[in-house]
C-alpha cells in the first residue's frame, strides 16, 4: 500500500509540472502575441501634410517633444498675462479644459493652431489671442534633427 501511496504522489507531482509547463507555455505565447500586436498597430511615425509649405512631414514619434521656452509654467504665466479675465484660468484644475494642437516647425515657428476641445466662446478667443503671440517653441527632435510636430497643451480653468 505505501508502494502505491508513493507512485500516485510522483504522479500527481509529474502532472502538476506538466500543468504548470503548459501554463507558462500558453502565458508566454498571448504575451508574445500582445506585444507583436501593438507593435504592428503602434501607428505611424509621421504625417505628410500638404498646404504648409514649411512642415511637408510631420513627426508624431519623437525623440524629444517640441516645448514652450520655460515650460508649461511659463506659457500659463504668458496666457494669463495676455487674458481679458484671467482670475479661473487654474493649470492643477481639469473640470474645464480648452486642449490646443500648434503645429511647430524645425525653426520653431507655430505655423498651425488648432482647437481641439473648445470651450466657451469668449475664453477659446482669449486663449487663442494669446497664442498668436507666442514666441518661437522649442521644436521637436528625431534623431538629432529638429523636426515638423505637434505641440499639445491643455489651459485648465477652475469654473
Amino acid at each position: 500500500d505505501f508502494c502505491s501511496l508513493k507512485t500516485k504522489k510522483n504522479k500527481i507531482e509529474k502532472d502538476m509540472k506538466t500543468i504548470v509547463k503548459k501554463f507558462f507555455l500558453v502565458v508566454s505565447f498571448v504575451f508574445f502575441a500582445i506585444i507583436s500586436f501593438a507593435q504592428k498597430n503602434k501607428g505611424p511615425e509621421f504625417l505628410l501634410v500638404e498646404g504648409i509649405s514649411s512642415c511637408d512631414t510631420v513627426w508624431v514619434i519623437l525623440d524629444k517633444n517640441p516645448e514652450y521656452p520655460g515650460g508649461m509654467p511659463e506659457l500659463y504665466h504668458l496666457i494669463n498675462r495676455k487674458m481679458k479675465n484671467p482670475q479661473d484660468l487654474n493649470p492643477l484644475i481639469t473640470t474645464h479644459r480648452l486642449m490646443i494642437r500648434l503645429l511647430v516647425d524645425a525653426d520653431g515657428n507655430v505655423v498651425e493652431k488648432k482647437v481641439l476641445r473648445p470651450l466657451d466662446p469668449e475664453r477659446t478667443a482669449d486663449v487663442m489671442q494669446a497664442i498668436e503671440q507666442l514666441p518661437k517653441l522649442i521644436p521637436g527632435e528625431k534623431k538629432g534633427r529638429k523636426v515638423c510636430s505637434y505641440f499639445m497643451a491643455s489651459i485648465n480653468f477652475s469654473h
